[in-house]
């Protein structure tokens, strides 16, 4: 298994002249693998000029209305918004007035909107879970889903944490309560809801990573459940993508020694490699990297 300092140069190898990552080394550069590159890289160190080149390129993917686009040739700003975000904080240069942030606090899911949830009552049709909790979606006008609600508590959390805000910390602890009311009967998380057609849903490693992640701090049944869960996930997990998220949910929760020793990692993509980092880094300090 390759050094994590080893790890960073290979990721410093794979930027790309305009400031960027592709999602392979030498592709065109994108928001997500940008964006998790230089958070890996800042982790690495603080001082990073890689870094600070792949924030500045993110910058320049910022759209109108706030909002960050997946790539120079997308004109939708989306849930890498939180990505782009993040980084930003970590560099300690964003506030809750930033458009980006403000981008993110005017989005939820549609089917926590008035005129959805007046639609459905009409028709006699009933959700699941509580539908009235504001997650946030991958596209604005979608429903919310796990995954981009977990980036956007991370990318929120972290602003909170540097210039506290009540208004971050309402929508911070909302989103954290879309998570725990998707909670599937297993103890995990799946990308959506924990039951769909009278039936329960099967948890994945990567989403209950992510939710363990943007859940860190709390206490209940619930997360003793989950973290039972990862920790069961953990020791049949062979996707470098999905048991980075493992690793980081339980570092979160202070159970690094859930994680087992895995086998020499394959790096099929940029982001394989920058969670990997981003994984190894909250083990040896024992808490998050991020």
């Amino acid at each position: 298994m390759p050094s994590m300092e080893a790890l960073g140069l290979e990721l410093i190898r794979s930027q790309n002249a305009d400031g960027g990552w592709g999602f392979q080394a030498g592709k065109p550069s994108w928001s997500e693998p940008t964006g998790l590159a230089a958070l890996a890289l800042r982790a690495l160190d603080r001082d990073s000029p890689q870094a600070r080149r792949g924030v500045n390129w993110l910058r320049r993917q910022a759209r109108p209305d706030g909002g960050l686009s997946p790539s120079p040739a997308v004109r939708q700003s989306c849930w890498v918004t939180a990505l782009s975000v993040l980084a930003d904080s970590m560099a300690g240069e964003i506030g809750v007035g930033a458009p980006s942030v403000q981008w993110l606090l005017s989005r939820t899911g549609v089917e926590s909107t008035l005129l959805v949830r007046l639609r459905l009552w009409l028709l006699g049709e009933k959700w699941e879970a509580d539908n009235s909790l504001r997650g946030w979606p991958w596209l604005p006008g979608s429903t919310a889903w796990v995954a981009p609600t977990a980036w956007t508590i991370a990318a929120l959390t972290h602003v909170h944490r540097r210039a506290p805000d009540p208004l971050l910390q309402e929508r911070i602890q909302e989103g954290r309560r879309f998570l725990l009311s998707r909670q599937c009967r297993d103890g995990g998380w799946n990308y959506g809801a924990s039951r769909a057609l009278g039936y329960d849903s099967a948890s994945y490693p990567e989403t209950t990573g992510m939710a363990l992640f943007a859940l860190k701090g709390e206490r209940s049944g619930a997360i003793d459940r989950a973290l039972a869960r990862a920790a069961e996930l953990s020791r049949h997990c062979d996707s470098v993508h999905a048991g980075a998220w493992l690793s980081l949910g339980l570092s979160a929760h202070n159970r690094n020694d859930e994680w087992p020793d895995a086998a020499s990692p394959r790096y099929h993509t940029v982001p394989d490699a920058a969670m990997d980092l981003l994984a190894r880094l909250a083990r040896t300090a024992a808490g998050p990297a991020f």
